[in-house]
């Protein structure tokens, strides 16, 4: 392997006997992990995710914070707020608050200087 691959690091004594035991224990050494991606997603299981959605359903305007006081605290606020972007598809709307203007206004705003 050295002639072959001179600038590659060494095969060490640990590589082969992880090839090997994998090799023994699934016949062969590709990984078969592969339905194990990461940590579980246990505050996003689908009875959260229906729970929220109920809480949702019955008010729309429920704050993530009201929200996750309502259901089990199995869960965090974040977590809450991740099932509704990205399980529920939803995003926050805040109402903007203006000012009403007058005709007035609009008259004082054309006719002051420019300066």
């Amino acid at each position: 392997m050295r002639k072959l691959y001179p600038l590659d690091k060494p095969i060490t004594r640990l590589q082969v006997n992880r090839v090997v035991k994998r090799f023994k224990q699934y016949g062969g050494i590709s990984d078969q992990r592969k339905n194990n991606t990461g940590r579980p997603k246990s505050s996003c299981s689908s009875e959260n995710v229906e729970q929220v959605k109920r809480i949702i359903d019955e008010t729309p305007e429920r704050s993530v914070r009201k929200v996750f006081s309502d259901i089990n605290h199995s869960s965090s606020a974040t977590s809450v707020y991740r099932v509704l972007r990205f399980d529920l598809k939803l995003t926050p709307y805040k109402v903007p608050a203006l000012q009403h203007l007058k005709e007035s206004d609009v008259n004082q705003r054309l006719t002051l200087p420019l300066g």
